[in-house]
C-alpha cells in the first residue's frame, strides 16, 4: 500500500531504481531536459524524467473487498 500511496502522491517509489536503470534514464532525458535550457544535472534529469511519468501513467487499482485486513479498516 505505501509503494501505491507514493506512486499516487509522488510519481515515484523511493529506490525503487538500480543505478544501471538510473544511468539509462539520465541518458535517455539529457536531450530533454537540455532542449529545455536546463542544466543536465542528475536532479533535473531525475524530474523531468518524474514529470513525464505523472503525465502519461494511468493506473487501475482493484481489491478484493473480502480481504480481511480490508474488511476490518472499512467495515
Amino acid at each position: 500500500m505505501e509503494d501505491l500511496n507514493n506512486i499516487l502522491n509522488a510519481g515515484d517509489v523511493p529506490n525503487i531504481y538500480a543505478q544501471e536503470e538510473l544511468d539509462n534514464i539520465y541518458t535517455a532525458m539529457k536531450p530533454i531536459v537540455t532542449e529545455a535550457n536546463l542544466l543536465p544535472t542528475k536532479t533535473n534529469l531525475f524530474s523531468a524524467y518524474t514529470k513525464r511519468v505523472r503525465a502519461n501513467l494511468h493506473t487501475v487499482i482493484t481489491m478484493r473487498y473480502t480481504y480481511e485486513l480490508l474488511t476490518i479498516t472499512i467495515g
